[in-house]
């Protein structure tokens, strides 16, 4: 175990090492690279808050992070909320005792607050190491895995109703382009509106608080930045049903693939099966520029949201996300979100089904 001890850590990561151990790590996202976290540090008014880990059997790993806030208040959050996931990356297989040095690391000095998200497909390693940590919430993330490629997932991995819906979709004429133009991005910025209501109505919450939340999570100018920083690795897809533009999904798409984002016109879409093509083109599309994974974000277990995903081969995997820290910010924040709620959630009322376009980084 004295391998797995630490022999340096630096602050922020040096780029160039922090990109050779992204191109190392075959798990590695594109949230989780040097440019996807200086965009997020820049779109959030943060700093570069990545760690780079040495360890005494030459392993190198990194946390990429943004640091929010100065001095004994300031928090690392790996990655900020609706940014995709964060925890480690390497260029060895790590074991239980290289994130238990890290995780002691970050306890004694790192800043007062740190939020770990770690890569879903990591889970059962960080739940060893992080025995005793508090856990922000469990959750469910759907994975397709796409190493045997595109038509053995086409055939085997989606299922009767999916490839039916798909079909239909071609029959009816539904069109799907990859683009991220400020236009496309506009169109796409406009269902998520669209959206934003038809959420806020199904959970009893107020549409212009759900908006405004909405608004500071996801700023055009935020998401501009993210394409930016990572080029071609930011894919934007958009269905459209004559001349309409009814249903869109941002993915990242790097060594793997991270559907993020997703959006739809509901009364637009109908029955025509316009999103299972939508995912159906992204899912080829990674599988195709060899991506070993599609990731697929987060969604209730027995949910509407989790069957769509799983009907295009998404295996749910349960995983956490952790939270370490000195003062207790996070009593704080939590009676904060509860004032919040009290005053601008409305008790629900009777809704139709669930959509099935949303997805959260």
């Amino acid at each position: 175990m004295n391998g797995t001890r630490l022999r340096e850590v630096l602050t922020p990561a040096p780029p160039a090492e922090w990109s050779a151990v992204a191109a190392a790590d075959p798990r590695t996202l594109v949230s989780q690279t040097p440019a996807a976290t200086r965009a997020a540090a820049r779109a959030w008014g943060a700093a570069d808050g990545s760690r780079l880990y040495v360890f005494l059997d030459g392993t190198r790993a990194v946390l990429p992070g943004v640091r929010i806030g100065l001095g004994g208040a300031a928090r690392l959050a790996s990655q900020p909320a609706a940014w995709g996931f964060g925890g480690l990356i390497a260029d060895r297989s790590l074991r239980a005792g290289h994130l238990a040095a890290v995780l002691d690391d970050l306890r004694h000095r790192g800043p007062a607050q740190v939020h770990l998200r770690p890569n879903p497909l990591d889970a059962s390693l960080w739940q060893e190491a992080a025995d005793g940590l508090p856990v922000v919430r469990p959750a469910r993330a759907g994975v397709v895995d796409l190493r045997d490629g595109w038509e053995r997932v086409r055939d085997d991995a989606f299922n009767k109703g999916t490839r039916r819906l798909i079909r239909r979709a071609e029959r009816e004429g539904v069109e799907v382009r990859c683009s991220a133009t400020d236009d496309d991005l506009d169109a796409f910025l406009l269902l998520l509106r669209t959206s934003v209501t038809r959420w806020a109505r199904r959970d009893g919450e107020v549409p212009a608080v759900a908006h405004l939340r909405r608004s500071i999570r996801d700023p055009r100018r935020r998401l501009q930045r993210l394409r930016d920083a990572i080029g071609p690795s930011f894919r934007l897809y958009l269905a459209s049903l004559g001349d309409r533009t009814v249903s869109g999904a941002l993915v990242l798409q790097g060594t793997n693939a991270h559907y993020t984002r997703g959006a739809m016109d509901i009364d637009a879409v109908g029955n025509s099966g316009a999103t299972h093509l939508l995912q159906a083109t992204a899912i080829e599309a990674a599988a195709r520029a060899g991506c070993a994974h599609y990731h697929m974000g987060d969604s209730a277990a027995g949910s509407g949201l989790e069957a769509f995903k799983r009907g295009l081969g998404a295996v749910p995997v349960p995983y956490a996300s952790y939270r370490l820290e000195r003062l207790p910010l996070s009593r704080l924040e939590a009676v904060a979100r509860g004032t919040a709620r009290t005053l601008f959630v409305r008790t629900p009322g009777p809704t139709g089904p669930d959509a099935k376009a949303g997805a959260s980084a």
